[in-house]
């Protein structure tokens, strides 16, 4: 069977923006958004949306 890139992407379960979300969240307490940012090679405009869409206990 033929796989491409792109279906291999779209099979893994922790890959979202090629971030891993155990590892964020651990981090998030610690650091600010823009070491997020640079920690994880995303734009800290991205940052600051996943932290708006995460649900607070």
């Amino acid at each position: 069977m033929r796989q491409t890139k792109r279906g291999e992407q779209a099979h893994r379960t922790n890959d979202v923006l090629s971030v891993d979300f155990h590892e964020w969240v651990r981090l998030e307490a610690q650091y600010r958004a823009f070491e997020l940012a640079s920690e994880f090679g995303v734009a800290p405009k991205d940052v600051q949306m996943l932290k708006k869409q995460q649900p607070r206990p």
